[in-house]
Protein backbone atom coordinates (compact mmCIF):
# COMPACT_ATOMS: atom_id res chain seq x y z
CA UNK A 1 0.00 0.00 0.00
CA UNK A 2 1.15 3.19 -0.75
CA UNK A 3 0.38 6.08 1.16
CA UNK A 4 0.54 9.93 -0.69
CA UNK A 5 -0.98 12.78 0.92
CA UNK A 6 -2.14 15.90 -0.57
CA UNK A 7 0.23 18.65 0.84
CA UNK A 8 0.33 22.37 1.48
CA UNK A 9 2.38 23.92 -1.07
CA UNK A 10 4.73 26.94 -1.36
CA UNK A 11 5.00 27.93 -4.78
CA UNK A 12 5.90 30.80 -7.28
CA UNK A 13 3.36 33.03 -8.68
CA UNK A 14 2.60 32.58 -12.19
CA UNK A 15 4.15 35.73 -13.31
CA UNK A 16 7.34 34.42 -11.80
CA UNK A 17 7.60 30.89 -12.17
CA UNK A 18 9.36 30.68 -15.45
CA UNK A 19 11.87 32.98 -14.14
CA UNK A 20 12.67 31.39 -10.79
CA UNK A 21 12.38 27.65 -11.70
CA UNK A 22 15.38 25.52 -12.73
CA UNK A 23 17.04 22.34 -13.67
CA UNK A 24 18.44 20.49 -10.97
CA UNK A 25 21.85 22.06 -10.18
CA UNK A 26 24.02 18.48 -11.00
CA UNK A 27 22.21 18.13 -13.83
CA UNK A 28 24.95 21.21 -15.76
CA UNK A 29 28.50 20.59 -15.32
CA UNK A 30 29.95 23.60 -12.93
CA UNK A 31 30.64 25.68 -15.36
CA UNK A 32 27.15 25.62 -16.96
CA UNK A 33 25.70 25.86 -12.95
CA UNK A 34 27.88 29.21 -12.53
CA UNK A 35 27.13 30.95 -15.88
CA UNK A 36 23.15 30.17 -14.75
CA UNK A 37 23.99 31.52 -11.24
CA UNK A 38 25.44 34.22 -12.06
CA UNK A 39 23.26 35.10 -14.88
CA UNK A 40 19.80 35.36 -12.71
CA UNK A 41 20.67 35.91 -9.54
CA UNK A 42 16.36 34.74 -8.79
CA UNK A 43 17.02 31.00 -10.65
CA UNK A 44 16.10 28.26 -7.95
CA UNK A 45 19.17 26.87 -8.37
CA UNK A 46 20.35 29.15 -5.49
CA UNK A 47 18.26 27.33 -3.30
CA UNK A 48 19.24 23.86 -5.31
CA UNK A 49 22.84 24.46 -4.88
CA UNK A 50 23.13 25.31 -1.33
CA UNK A 51 25.66 22.76 0.78
CA UNK A 52 27.51 21.81 -3.09
CA UNK A 53 31.06 22.88 -3.07
CA UNK A 54 33.35 21.65 -5.61
CA UNK A 55 37.04 22.53 -6.79
CA UNK A 56 37.77 24.27 -10.38
CA UNK A 57 40.53 23.92 -12.17
CA UNK A 58 43.08 26.16 -10.57
CA UNK A 59 42.46 24.70 -7.71
CA UNK A 60 39.87 27.21 -5.93
CA UNK A 61 37.22 25.65 -3.83
CA UNK A 62 33.36 27.04 -4.39
CA UNK A 63 31.29 26.54 -1.98
CA UNK A 64 27.24 27.43 -1.91
CA UNK A 65 26.49 27.79 2.30
CA UNK A 66 23.53 25.95 2.95
CA UNK A 67 22.08 28.67 4.95
CA UNK A 68 21.78 30.77 2.20
CA UNK A 69 19.01 28.14 0.69
CA UNK A 70 16.72 29.35 3.60
CA UNK A 71 17.24 33.28 2.85
CA UNK A 72 16.65 33.06 -0.72
CA UNK A 73 13.18 31.39 0.33
CA UNK A 74 12.59 33.74 2.81
CA UNK A 75 13.45 36.80 -0.32
CA UNK A 76 10.57 34.96 -2.71
CA UNK A 77 8.08 35.00 -0.12
CA UNK A 78 9.04 39.24 1.12
CA UNK A 79 9.23 40.20 -2.65
CA UNK A 80 5.87 38.72 -3.26
CA UNK A 81 7.25 36.13 -5.87
CA UNK A 82 6.30 33.00 -3.97
CA UNK A 83 3.09 32.37 -1.70
CA UNK A 84 1.48 29.47 0.40
CA UNK A 85 -1.50 27.74 -0.92
CA UNK A 86 -3.79 27.65 2.04
CA UNK A 87 -5.13 24.32 1.81
CA UNK A 88 -3.48 20.90 0.90
CA UNK A 89 -3.89 19.85 -2.38
CA UNK A 90 -2.17 17.30 -5.22
CA UNK A 91 -0.88 18.30 -8.11
CA UNK A 92 -0.12 17.12 -11.73
CA UNK A 93 2.66 17.83 -13.65
CA UNK A 94 2.51 17.22 -17.52
CA UNK A 95 6.43 17.59 -18.97
CA UNK A 96 6.02 17.75 -23.06
CA UNK A 97 9.13 17.87 -25.19
CA UNK A 98 9.96 19.40 -28.55
CA UNK A 99 9.06 16.05 -30.59
CA UNK A 100 5.49 15.74 -28.81
CA UNK A 101 5.99 13.24 -26.26
CA UNK A 102 4.09 13.95 -22.92
CA UNK A 103 4.37 12.47 -19.13
CA UNK A 104 1.86 13.07 -16.46
CA UNK A 105 3.00 12.69 -13.30
CA UNK A 106 1.13 13.30 -9.54
CA UNK A 107 2.60 15.77 -6.72
CA UNK A 108 2.38 14.41 -3.65
CA UNK A 109 3.70 13.60 0.09
CA UNK A 110 4.55 10.07 0.53
CA UNK A 111 4.91 8.45 3.66
CA UNK A 112 8.47 7.46 4.43
CA UNK A 113 7.96 4.82 6.08
CA UNK A 114 6.67 2.81 3.20
CA UNK A 115 10.44 1.99 2.50
CA UNK A 116 10.67 -0.16 5.54
CA UNK A 117 7.05 -1.93 4.60
CA UNK A 118 9.02 -2.52 1.00
CA UNK A 119 6.36 -0.05 -0.87
CA UNK A 120 9.49 2.34 -2.29
CA UNK A 121 11.89 0.08 -3.92
CA UNK A 122 14.99 1.04 -5.25
CA UNK A 123 17.66 -0.34 -7.47
CA UNK A 124 20.49 2.20 -6.83
CA UNK A 125 22.82 2.13 -3.54
CA UNK A 126 23.60 5.39 -1.99
CA UNK A 127 26.54 7.27 -0.44
CA UNK A 128 26.17 8.43 3.37
CA UNK A 129 28.41 11.65 2.76
CA UNK A 130 25.66 12.10 0.29
CA UNK A 131 22.67 11.03 2.00
CA UNK A 132 24.13 13.58 4.46
CA UNK A 133 24.69 16.63 2.21
CA UNK A 134 20.80 16.32 2.02
CA UNK A 135 19.98 16.02 4.98
CA UNK A 136 21.63 19.53 5.51
CA UNK A 137 19.84 20.82 3.27
CA UNK A 138 16.54 19.53 4.11
CA UNK A 139 17.40 21.16 7.62
CA UNK A 140 18.67 24.32 6.55
CA UNK A 141 15.06 25.10 4.47
CA UNK A 142 12.84 23.05 6.82
CA UNK A 143 11.50 21.63 3.89
CA UNK A 144 11.52 19.79 0.78
CA UNK A 145 12.33 21.82 -2.03
CA UNK A 146 13.28 19.04 -4.85
CA UNK A 147 10.98 16.12 -5.40
CA UNK A 148 11.89 12.32 -5.61
CA UNK A 149 11.02 10.88 -9.40
CA UNK A 150 8.95 7.80 -8.63
CA UNK A 151 7.61 5.77 -11.39
CA UNK A 152 4.68 3.28 -10.39
CA UNK A 153 2.53 0.50 -12.97
CA UNK A 154 -0.16 2.15 -14.52
CA UNK A 155 -3.83 3.01 -12.52
CA UNK A 156 -6.91 3.41 -13.92
CA UNK A 157 -8.41 5.58 -11.30
CA UNK A 158 -5.33 7.93 -11.40
CA UNK A 159 -5.48 7.80 -15.04
CA UNK A 160 -9.33 8.69 -14.64
CA UNK A 161 -8.52 11.65 -12.40
CA UNK A 162 -5.90 12.72 -14.82
CA UNK A 163 -7.82 13.11 -17.35
CA UNK A 164 -10.55 14.49 -15.59
CA UNK A 165 -8.26 17.69 -14.44
CA UNK A 166 -6.14 18.48 -17.45
CA UNK A 167 -8.84 19.47 -19.24
CA UNK A 168 -9.26 22.54 -17.15
CA UNK A 169 -7.66 25.40 -17.27
CA UNK A 170 -3.24 24.93 -15.66
CA UNK A 171 -1.82 26.73 -12.56
CA UNK A 172 1.28 26.91 -14.61
CA UNK A 173 2.19 26.80 -18.32
CA UNK A 174 5.27 27.86 -19.92
CA UNK A 175 8.41 26.47 -22.24
CA UNK A 176 11.71 26.39 -20.54
CA UNK A 177 15.13 24.75 -21.73
CA UNK A 178 13.17 23.33 -24.94
CA UNK A 179 10.29 21.52 -22.14
CA UNK A 180 6.86 22.39 -21.84
CA UNK A 181 5.85 22.69 -18.49
CA UNK A 182 2.06 22.26 -17.56
CA UNK A 183 0.99 22.02 -13.72
CA UNK A 184 -2.79 21.85 -12.26
CA UNK A 185 -3.84 21.55 -9.02
CA UNK A 186 -6.36 18.81 -7.64
CA UNK A 187 -8.45 20.25 -4.95
CA UNK A 188 -12.17 18.80 -4.96
CA UNK A 189 -12.64 16.65 -2.15
CA UNK A 190 -13.80 13.45 -3.94
CA UNK A 191 -10.78 13.81 -6.52
CA UNK A 192 -8.63 13.61 -3.87
CA UNK A 193 -10.29 10.71 -2.13
CA UNK A 194 -10.16 8.89 -5.60
CA UNK A 195 -6.40 9.75 -5.76
CA UNK A 196 -5.34 8.81 -2.08
CA UNK A 197 -7.18 5.54 -2.51
CA UNK A 198 -6.18 4.63 -5.66
CA UNK A 199 -2.07 4.93 -4.54
CA UNK A 200 -3.27 2.68 -1.44
CA UNK A 201 -4.03 0.46 -3.93
CA UNK A 202 -0.69 0.20 -5.69
CA UNK A 203 1.76 -2.51 -4.52
CA UNK A 204 4.90 -0.81 -5.03
CA UNK A 205 6.31 2.84 -5.80
CA UNK A 206 9.79 2.71 -7.75
CA UNK A 207 12.88 5.42 -7.38
CA UNK A 208 13.83 6.11 -10.78
CA UNK A 209 15.54 9.31 -10.14
CA UNK A 210 16.62 10.91 -6.81
CA UNK A 211 17.84 7.54 -4.71
CA UNK A 212 20.26 10.18 -2.32
CA UNK A 213 17.30 13.02 -1.84
CA UNK A 214 14.68 9.39 -0.89
CA UNK A 215 17.36 8.07 1.45
CA UNK A 216 17.87 11.45 3.41
CA UNK A 217 14.21 12.13 3.23
CA UNK A 218 13.73 8.22 4.56
CA UNK A 219 16.49 9.02 7.30
CA UNK A 220 15.28 12.59 8.49
CA UNK A 221 11.76 11.54 8.74
CA UNK A 222 11.82 8.71 10.91
CA UNK A 223 14.65 10.39 13.14
CA UNK A 224 11.89 13.16 13.77
CA UNK A 225 9.20 10.08 14.20
CA UNK A 226 11.29 8.70 16.80
CA UNK A 227 12.13 12.12 18.41
CA UNK A 228 8.55 13.31 18.37
CA UNK A 229 6.41 10.53 18.46
CA UNK A 230 4.26 8.35 15.47
CA UNK A 231 1.51 11.45 15.09
CA UNK A 232 0.70 14.66 16.07
CA UNK A 233 -2.49 15.96 17.90
CA UNK A 234 -4.76 15.03 15.18
CA UNK A 235 -3.67 11.45 14.72
CA UNK A 236 -1.99 12.02 11.47
CA UNK A 237 1.85 11.61 10.59
CA UNK A 238 3.82 14.60 10.90
CA UNK A 239 4.72 16.19 7.35
CA UNK A 240 8.14 15.40 8.10
CA UNK A 241 7.29 11.96 7.69
CA UNK A 242 6.50 12.63 4.13
CA UNK A 243 9.34 13.16 1.45
CA UNK A 244 7.70 16.16 -1.60
CA UNK A 245 7.43 13.16 -4.58
CA UNK A 246 6.10 12.82 -8.61
CA UNK A 247 5.17 9.66 -9.59
CA UNK A 248 4.90 8.82 -13.13
CA UNK A 249 2.50 5.73 -14.60
CA UNK A 250 5.40 3.50 -15.90
CA UNK A 251 4.25 3.21 -19.65
CA UNK A 252 4.63 7.35 -20.51
CA UNK A 253 8.50 7.01 -19.33
CA UNK A 254 11.15 7.04 -21.15
CA UNK A 255 14.42 5.41 -20.19
CA UNK A 256 17.46 6.77 -22.31
CA UNK A 257 20.52 5.47 -22.69
CA UNK A 258 23.77 6.18 -20.12
CA UNK A 259 27.16 6.11 -21.95
CA UNK A 260 31.22 5.97 -20.45
CA UNK A 261 33.78 8.11 -21.51
CA UNK A 262 37.26 6.99 -20.15
CA UNK A 263 40.44 8.52 -19.57
CA UNK A 264 42.91 6.26 -20.87
CA UNK A 265 43.81 2.70 -22.18
CA UNK A 266 45.06 1.16 -19.24
CA UNK A 267 48.71 1.09 -20.85
CA UNK A 268 47.81 -0.58 -23.57
CA UNK A 269 48.38 0.72 -27.20
CA UNK A 270 45.27 0.61 -29.55
CA UNK A 271 46.22 -2.54 -31.35
CA UNK A 272 46.90 -4.54 -27.68
CA UNK A 273 43.58 -3.36 -26.81
CA UNK A 274 41.51 -4.26 -29.79
CA UNK A 275 42.92 -7.37 -29.51
CA UNK A 276 41.99 -7.77 -25.85
CA UNK A 277 38.12 -6.72 -26.49
CA UNK A 278 38.48 -8.86 -29.47
CA UNK A 279 38.23 -12.07 -27.14
CA UNK A 280 34.99 -11.12 -25.32
CA UNK A 281 33.32 -8.70 -28.69
CA UNK A 282 32.76 -9.03 -32.28
CA UNK A 283 34.25 -5.81 -33.59
CA UNK A 284 32.87 -4.04 -37.25
CA UNK A 285 34.99 -1.11 -37.82
CA UNK A 286 36.15 1.39 -37.98
CA UNK A 287 33.20 3.75 -39.45
CA UNK A 288 33.37 7.80 -39.41
CA UNK A 289 29.84 7.86 -38.36
CA UNK A 290 28.74 7.72 -34.38
CA UNK A 291 27.13 4.08 -33.58
CA UNK A 292 24.11 4.40 -32.02
CA UNK A 293 22.96 0.84 -30.83
CA UNK A 294 19.93 -0.32 -31.95
CA UNK A 295 19.34 -3.33 -29.97
CA UNK A 296 20.85 -5.13 -26.41
CA UNK A 297 23.87 -6.72 -26.98
CA UNK A 298 25.53 -4.49 -29.21
CA UNK A 299 27.59 -1.69 -28.37
CA UNK A 300 29.48 1.56 -30.30
CA UNK A 301 32.91 2.57 -29.20
CA UNK A 302 35.05 5.60 -29.91
CA UNK A 303 38.62 5.56 -30.25
CA UNK A 304 40.15 9.38 -29.78
CA UNK A 305 43.61 7.77 -31.67
CA UNK A 306 42.45 7.86 -35.53
CA UNK A 307 39.04 8.87 -34.40
CA UNK A 308 37.44 5.85 -35.54
CA UNK A 309 33.74 4.21 -34.32
CA UNK A 310 33.70 0.43 -34.18
CA UNK A 311 30.33 -1.80 -33.81
CA UNK A 312 31.28 -4.34 -30.58
CA UNK A 313 28.27 -7.26 -30.18
CA UNK A 314 28.72 -9.50 -27.08
CA UNK A 315 30.21 -13.31 -27.99
CA UNK A 316 29.06 -14.76 -24.51
CA UNK A 317 25.90 -16.69 -23.26
CA UNK A 318 23.18 -14.37 -22.22
CA UNK A 319 22.95 -14.50 -18.06
CA UNK A 320 20.35 -16.10 -16.24
CA UNK A 321 20.32 -12.77 -13.46
CA UNK A 322 18.20 -10.23 -14.82
CA UNK A 323 20.89 -7.72 -13.68
CA UNK A 324 23.89 -9.95 -15.59
CA UNK A 325 22.14 -9.37 -18.78
CA UNK A 326 22.09 -5.39 -18.73
CA UNK A 327 24.28 -3.87 -21.14
CA UNK A 328 25.87 -1.74 -18.69
CA UNK A 329 26.75 -5.58 -16.51
CA UNK A 330 27.87 -6.61 -19.63
CA UNK A 331 30.77 -3.72 -20.20
CA UNK A 332 31.54 -3.09 -16.91
CA UNK A 333 32.06 -6.81 -16.06
CA UNK A 334 33.58 -7.72 -19.47
CA UNK A 335 35.34 -4.47 -20.36
CA UNK A 336 35.61 -2.07 -18.07
CA UNK A 337 37.04 -4.00 -15.26
CA UNK A 338 39.21 -7.00 -16.85
CA UNK A 339 40.83 -4.59 -19.56
CA UNK A 340 40.74 -0.94 -18.54
CA UNK A 341 40.96 -1.31 -14.72
CA UNK A 342 37.62 0.19 -13.89
CA UNK A 343 36.85 -1.61 -11.00
CA UNK A 344 34.49 0.10 -9.14
CA UNK A 345 32.92 2.84 -11.62
CA UNK A 346 31.25 4.35 -8.87
CA UNK A 347 34.83 5.28 -7.07
CA UNK A 348 37.43 5.33 -10.00
CA UNK A 349 37.91 8.69 -11.40
CA UNK A 350 39.07 7.44 -14.88
CA UNK A 351 35.46 7.18 -15.89
CA UNK A 352 33.07 9.56 -16.61
CA UNK A 353 29.49 9.05 -17.98
CA UNK A 354 27.85 11.06 -20.46
CA UNK A 355 23.68 11.12 -20.89
CA UNK A 356 22.45 9.66 -24.29
CA UNK A 357 20.32 13.11 -24.78
CA UNK A 358 23.35 15.22 -25.39
CA UNK A 359 24.08 12.65 -28.70
CA UNK A 360 26.43 10.07 -28.99
CA UNK A 361 28.26 12.32 -31.25
CA UNK A 362 28.87 14.03 -27.88
CA UNK A 363 31.59 11.50 -27.49
CA UNK A 364 33.94 12.13 -29.56
CA UNK A 365 34.42 15.54 -28.04
CA UNK A 366 34.29 14.20 -24.25
CA UNK A 367 37.04 14.60 -21.75
CA UNK A 368 37.68 13.10 -18.54
CA UNK A 369 39.97 14.70 -15.46
CA UNK A 370 40.67 17.70 -18.64
CA UNK A 371 41.94 15.10 -20.90
CA UNK A 372 40.93 13.46 -24.28
CA UNK A 373 38.89 10.55 -23.52
CA UNK A 374 40.96 7.62 -25.35
CA UNK A 375 38.10 5.70 -25.54
CA UNK A 376 33.94 6.09 -25.18
CA UNK A 377 31.54 3.75 -25.69
CA UNK A 378 27.51 4.25 -26.41
CA UNK A 379 24.98 1.46 -25.31
CA UNK A 380 21.29 0.54 -25.66
CA UNK A 381 18.64 2.10 -22.79
CA UNK A 382 18.24 0.24 -19.82
CA UNK A 383 14.58 -1.13 -19.95
CA UNK A 384 11.74 -0.32 -17.39
CA UNK A 385 10.74 -3.63 -16.82
CA UNK A 386 14.49 -4.51 -15.91
CA UNK A 387 14.03 -1.92 -13.28
CA UNK A 388 11.03 -2.94 -11.80
CA UNK A 389 12.35 -7.09 -11.63
CA UNK A 390 15.75 -5.97 -10.07
CA UNK A 391 14.02 -3.90 -7.51
CA UNK A 392 11.51 -5.93 -7.20
CA UNK A 393 13.45 -8.71 -6.20
CA UNK A 394 15.86 -6.22 -4.22
CA UNK A 395 18.63 -6.60 -6.08
CA UNK A 396 21.23 -3.43 -7.57
CA UNK A 397 21.56 -1.72 -10.81
CA UNK A 398 25.38 -0.74 -11.53
CA UNK A 399 25.69 2.67 -10.87
CA UNK A 400 24.62 5.23 -13.61
CA UNK A 401 22.50 2.81 -15.61
CA UNK A 402 19.49 5.00 -16.17
CA UNK A 403 19.18 8.20 -17.29
CA UNK A 404 15.50 9.85 -17.44
CA UNK A 405 14.84 12.83 -18.91
CA UNK A 406 12.99 15.94 -19.45
CA UNK A 407 14.07 16.74 -16.05
CA UNK A 408 11.61 18.27 -13.09
CA UNK A 409 11.96 21.54 -12.94
CA UNK A 410 13.16 22.93 -9.32
CA UNK A 411 11.24 25.64 -7.76
CA UNK A 412 8.31 24.88 -8.63
CA UNK A 413 6.65 23.25 -5.50
CA UNK A 414 8.17 23.41 -2.06
CA UNK A 415 6.72 21.22 1.07
CA UNK A 416 7.46 22.70 4.05
CA UNK A 417 7.96 20.24 7.11
CA UNK A 418 7.87 22.26 10.25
Amino acid sequence: MARVIPFTCMRPTPEAAETISSLPFDFYSNEEAEAILEANPRSFMHVDAAGVSYAKPDGRIVEFPCDAAQVMLQEYLDDGLFFRDEEPAYYLYRLTTADGASQTGVMGGVYVGEEQNGTIRRHENTRVEKENGCIRHIEACAAHTSAVFLAFRANEDITWVMEQVTQREPLYDFTADEVRNTIWRISHPAEMRIMQRAFESIDALYIADGHHRAAANMRYGMTRRAERGATDETGKPYPTEHMLSVMFPSDQLVIHDYNRAIEDLNGLNKEQFLARVSEEFDIVGPFEEPIRPNKRGTFGMFLSEGKEWYRLTFKGAKSSSVVGRLDVSILQDRLLDPILGIDDPRSNDRIDFVRGTRGVKALEHRTVNGHEAAVCFSLFPTDIDDLFEIADNNQLMPPKSTWFEPKIRSGLFVYEID
